[in-house]
């Protein structure tokens, strides 16, 4: 799984086949939505855990161009704004760290 913070975003874009196998999921239970709570868990270097959440963020599935021209062996997910809501996101380029504070 791969992530990208993207203050661009509003809600949450993710791999089609991701949103596909979601979208399956959910018309078989007959919800009513797609997306309700979402919780993003990274884990830090000290080893604790950092949820990134957002309540029934808009959703779409990322396009099957792919700038950087190839396959990727995962799941991406681009998280926007709405997961950022009350935390400041601090990122060190040079040190490769990024630090989430409430």
């Amino acid at each position: 799984l791969y992530c990208i913070f993207d203050t661009g975003c509003s809600g949450m874009s993710i791999s089609p086949s991701l949103f596909d196998e979601r979208y399956a999921a959910a018309r078989a239970n007959k919800e009513k939505s797609l997306w309700g709570q979402v919780d993003v868990e990274l884990q830090t270097v000290g080893g604790e855990t950092v949820t990134l959440s957002a309540k029934r963020p808009i959703t779409t599935p990322l396009g099957s161009d792919r700038p950087w021209g190839k396959k990727l062996d995962g799941h991406l997910i681009v998280l926007g704004l709405s997961f950022f809501e009350g935390v400041k996101m601090t990122v060190d380029a040079d040190g490769g760290m990024v630090w989430f504070e409430d």
